[in-house]
C-alpha cells in the first residue's frame, strides 16, 4: 500500500490537540511528535501510527508506537487491521520530488 493509499484508506485525523508538525492532509496538519505524551495518551492503540525513516532513508508509515528512527505519529479514523502494518517506502531523499499535493511532511531538527 503507498502513503496516498494509506491516506485514503485510514484517514488521517488532525493533531489531537490542534498543534501544527506537517504531515498535512486536506490543510490540517496531523503529525503527532514523538515527546508529545498528553496527545499520545489520546490516541486508541489501533490508530496509532508511526512515521519512520527506514535503514534507506525511506519514509514509512508502521502500525503502531515504535522508537527507532521515528519522525512522529499519526492518528487515523480507521483502526489498523494486522497485515495492513507498513506502507511502501516513500523517498525522503534531497533529490526526489514525492508527487502528491495533498500532503507534506515537515521535519524539524533538535537542537537540544
Amino acid at each position: 500500500m503507498t502513503i496516498d493509499e494509506w491516506i485514503a484508506e485510514y484517514r488521517p485525523m488532525p493533531h489531537p490537540l490542534g498543534e501544527e508538525h506537517g504531515f498535512d492532509v486536506d490543510g490540517k496538519a496531523c503529525l503527532i511528535e514523538a515527546y508529545e505524551t498528553k496527545a499520545l495518551e489520546r490516541v486508541p492503540h489501533r490508530q496509532l501510527w508511526a512515521l519512520v525513516e527506514n535503514d534507506e532513508g525511506d519514509m514509512v508509515i508502521v502500525a503502531g508506537m515504535r522508537k527507532i528512527n521515528v519522525i512522529g505519529y499519526l492518528q487515523t479514523e480507521e483502526s489498523w487491521e494486522v497485515g495492513d502494518e507498513m506502507t511502501e517506502p516513500e523517498a525522503l531523499h534531497e533529490d526526489s520530488e514525492p508527487n502528491h499535493e495533498d500532503w507534506e511532511v515537515e521535519c524539524q531538527d533538535d537542537e537540544s
